[in-house]
C-alpha cells in the first residue's frame, strides 16, 4: 500500500515540476504578433491566446502546479497517518 502512495507522490510532483515549468516558460515568452498556441504535453490547450489573455494562462499553469505538489504530498503522507491509527488501535 505504501509503495503505491510512494510511486503516486513521484508521478504527481513529476508533474507539479512540469506544469510549473510551463508557467515560467509562458511568463518569459516574447510575442511577436497577436497572440500564441500553448501546448502541454503532447495537447494543445489552445491555438490562439490573445497577448492580454497569457499572464491568465501563466497564473493557471502556477495554480495547477502547486494544487499538484499538494496532492503529492499528501499521497505520501496519508498512508502512513492511517497506518499508524490502525497499529494503535489494536
Amino acid at each position: 500500500m505504501k509503495m503505491w502512495s510512494v510511486v503516486g507522490f513521484f508521478l504527481m510532483s513529476g508533474l507539479a515540476v512540469l506544469l510549473f515549468l510551463k508557467g515560467v516558460d509562458l511568463k518569459n515568452t516574447i510575442v511577436d504578433g497577436d497572440g500564441i498556441g500553448i501546448h502541454f504535453l503532447m495537447f494543445e490547450v489552445n491555438d490562439r491566446v490573445p497577448t492580454s489573455e497569457i499572464p491568465y494562462y501563466t497564473k493557471s499553469f502556477f495554480t495547477a502546479s502547486g494544487i499538484t505538489a499538494v496532492f503529492a504530498i499528501a499521497a505520501l503522507a496519508l498512508p502512513f497517518f492511517t497506518s499508524k491509527r490502525s497499529s494503535q488501535s489494536a
